[in-house]
């Protein structure tokens, strides 16, 4: 529910609490990985780039990740990336369409801005529709 600085993305606009479908803001579906639907998140195409400002008041950025139920291509292919203060804090490794939910969890302690990175793995930006699912702050 936080207000972004500034958000692109690889193919429409980032979506809140919706996967990305077209490109057509408010099209897309529920969130849902593992088929498991999530109320909360944000949808995103790769590449993408969402940068919030804490202001140094935020311990942790935590959520579920994975490419969205609604992509069958097994071309998809992504990587999710949390940065903080420029430096990269986490990563998920390479995701796939098959691939299992993973939960993404980084110590972004004092920071004043966080980076969610979603990359296209290298290999393209094919059906890379991705999610963070749930993702969430814990803040002072």
């Amino acid at each position: 529910d936080l207000a972004w600085q500034r958000a692109a993305n690889g193919w429409g606009p980032v979506e809140r609490d919706r996967s990305v479908n077209t490109q057509a803001a408010g099209d897309g579906r529920p969130i849902t990985l593992d088929g498991r639907v999530y109320d909360k998140g944000l949808g995103v195409h790769a590449p993408s780039d969402v940068e919030y400002f804490l202001g140094g008041r935020c311990s942790t950025v935590t959520s579920d990740v994975g490419v969205d139920d609604e992509v069958t291509s097994s071309a998809a292919s992504v990587t999710f990336e949390i940065w903080a203060d420029g430096a990269k804090v986490a990563e998920s490794g390479v995701i796939r369409a098959a691939s299992p939910t993973q939960t993404l969890t980084a110590d972004v302690t004092g920071a004043t801005t966080v980076r969610l990175v979603v990359t296209t793995a290298g290999d393209g930006t094919n059906s890379d529709h991705a999610d963070w699912a749930d993702a969430r702050l814990t803040c002072a």
